[in-house]
């Protein structure tokens, strides 16, 4: 007879579950494992980390960086949603968020506002390496967050657990034969229910309007397409597509907006 285990976490700036429901005896060495992606990625992924690969990435415009496969392959998927969206998502508006002091000034000597998908040259080898054409300062927060709830996911298929969930801070996916009610917190702060789901990643990002007018919210968007203030809920097959859309859903108008997260591979949730 099955059982749910569930751990809980604090990591990637917020708290990450891992739950899974399996007839195993105990798990826990399973989700340990998840929960070392996890923290693996976010040692890679960190704009805030000066060690990271991304941190690394963003002091060497110019050079040639080898990077892991999975940073490569995040990269791979920030270029081309940006190209796939017109530019509403861009993972290069770093700069912007630092002089805003949305994230930290790490101490970079000089650096572009935004850039462009084209600005992250990818030479795909038997060593995955990156070059930055121009000073731009890549932040993959948009994204990366959902990205590692996916390869957390992988690690406990790859043990066999065929069903569960992680949820890191509203990045959810849900795999196997469980059913899980979702809920979401609304801005005059009551919870509602959305449905009950299974096999699918569900992303929420809520945008506030905030002081600086000209960018009204922390948010990976485009230097031209301006952020809505709202909340925004996208399901999706996989997390890190689910956590990227909710940005494009920020940016869209109200008539176009559902039609466009459906031809990328989502699904409005209202």
């Amino acid at each position: 007879m099955k059982k749910l285990y569930k751990r809980l976490k604090p990591l990637l700036g917020t708290f990450v579950e891992v739950a899974v429901s399996t007839e195993h005896e105990d798990p826990t060495e399973f989700v340990t494992d998840a929960f070392k992606k996890i923290e693996f990625l976010q040692s890679l992924l960190s704009f805030h980390n000066p060690l990271s690969e991304i941190s690394k990435i963003n002091f060497s415009a110019g050079k040639i960086v080898s990077t892991h496969p999975e940073t490569f392959e995040l990269l791979q998927l920030a270029k081309k949603l940006e190209l796939d969206s017109n530019g509403k998502f861009n993972c290069t508006v770093g700069g912007k968020l630092v002089r805003l002091g949305r994230l930290p000034d790490l101490g970079f000597p000089h650096f572009l506002d935004s850039g462009n998908e084209s600005d992250i040259e990818l030479f795909d080898s038997s060593k995955k390496t990156v070059q930055l054409k121009r000073p731009v300062l890549i932040t993959l927060d948009g994204i990366a967050k959902g990205y590692a709830v996916d390869c957390a996911v992988k690690v406990l298929k790859d043990h066999g657990l065929t069903s569960g969930w992680i949820n890191a801070g509203g990045d959810l996916r849900i795999f196997g034969d469980v059913e899980l009610p979702v809920t979401r917190r609304e801005e005059n702060k009551a919870m509602r229910p959305l449905g009950t789901f299974s096999n699918v990643s569900i992303a929420t990002s809520k945008i506030s309007a905030v002081s600086v007018p000209e960018y009204p919210g922390s948010i990976v968007a485009s230097a031209l397409n301006q952020p809505q203030p709202g909340i925004w809920t996208i399901s999706a097959p996989e997390a890190w597509l689910a956590d990227a859309l909710t940005k494009v859903a920020a940016q869209l108008g109200d008539r176009e907006r559902s039609h466009v997260i459906t031809q990328l591979g989502g699904q409005l949730i209202t």
